[in-house]
């Protein structure tokens, strides 16, 4: 479906409908009231300042429009040739990959969401590197230089739910000594991460589901709203769709956090990636711990590229840091922990 119609230059009608509707909206909220209290003020002018990042934003969302828009590209099969592409392309992305073609699909996936405000539903096994795509889908869109917060999901107790992603007053329950700002507070103007989704209870996706349709949060105490503006970036290991079919997620939201919907293969899939790994968190590594880089006896490497790795990058990772502070010159089979070895 194509996005812009032919002869355009990239004239974004998504982008620009959507913003000339909020206008309206402003403008005839300050038409037709009569009488204006402080309150009242204060949400227009902030409404009026996201309209304004959304101008600023717009040249960034352009790029993503374009890219929809624009014809197949040839497909170069040269190995390596969609990697440097990514890269040639000014891709920011910390770490090193491979070419599976399905992380790579993944990356491209990113590369053209990035700029926009969509959300993004990232799936696949622990340790794939969910938290890493999400840093890169903020680090190539426009909210770069804004905050990036991350919120576990899985961690937060059930009655401290609310009071961890949108604030409380003062005095609103024991212990709330002082008025405190949630994570969509704090992540206003930028991205906010929800690792873990499918571990948050049912009562807590209606207050997230409210949050995505109307911008706003209220702090547990507090019957003021507060406009927030947070690029939402989900992750999960769990099937949601089919969690979804079974009543313990909500539908309405499995289908708003999944716009763009992305899935990280495991390592084991990603054998090229392996030798690339070693490279880098050897170095990291050796960083950390003040040391030379890591070396490795042909059988432990050999070993090493052959393990199915069920924890994968995390796993993999872990490995190689023990790897670097158990070994003195080179690494051995020996050094390996014993339910491995």
């Amino acid at each position: 479906m194509k996005i812009l119609a032919p002869g355009s230059r990239g004239s974004s009608a998504i982008s620009y409908a959507g913003l000339l509707e909020k206008i309206e909206i402003l403008r005839s909220t300050l038409r037709w009231a009569t009488n204006l209290g402080r309150p009242e003020i204060e949400k227009l002018l902030r409404q009026a300042n996201t309209l304004r990042d959304e101008v600023m934003q717009l040249s960034h969302k352009e790029r993503f429009v374009q890219a929809a828009a624009a014809e197949a590209a040839p497909v170069d099969l040269a190995p390596g040739a969609r990697r440097r592409a990514l890269l040639e392309r000014s891709f920011v992305f910390e770490g090193a990959f491979g070419d599976n073609p399905q992380l790579l699909e993944a990356l491209e996936i990113a590369e053209k969401a990035a700029p926009t405000d969509l959300p993004v539903l990232i799936d696949g096994e622990s340790g794939t590197g969910k938290e890493l795509m999400a840093k890169v889908i903020h680090a190539n869109g426009a909210r770069s230089d804004k905050p990036y917060i991350s919120v576990n999901c899985g961690a937060i107790p059930d009655n401290l739910l609310e009071s961890e992603l949108f604030g409380h007053r003062k005095g609103a329950f024991t212990g709330a000594v002082s008025d405190r700002k949630g994570k969509f507070e704090s992540a206003h103007t930028g991205t906010i991460f929800l690792d873990e989704i499918g571990e948050l209870p049912l009562p807590g996706q209606v207050k997230l589901l409210r949050v995505l349709e109307s911008h706003e949060i209220q702090r547990v105490g507090s019957d003021e709203p507060i406009a927030v503006d947070a690029r939402i970036v989900a992750a999960t290991n769990r099937n949601l769709r089919r969690l979804s079919e079974e009543g313990t997620f909500r539908e309405d939201l499995f289908y708003r956090l999944s716009v763009i919907h992305l899935t990280l293969p495991p390592l084991r899939e990603r054998r090229d990636e392996i030798p690339l790994l070693f490279a880098y968190f050897g170095d990291e590594a050796a960083e950390a711990l003040k040391r030379r880089p890591l070396k490795m006896t042909p059988r432990l490497r050999d070993f090493l590229l052959r393990y199915r790795y069920p924890g994968n990058i995390r796993e993999l990772r872990n490995l190689i840091y023990r790897l670097s502070c158990l070994a003195g010159d080179t690494a051995d089979l020996e050094h390996l922990p014993p339910d491995i070895r």
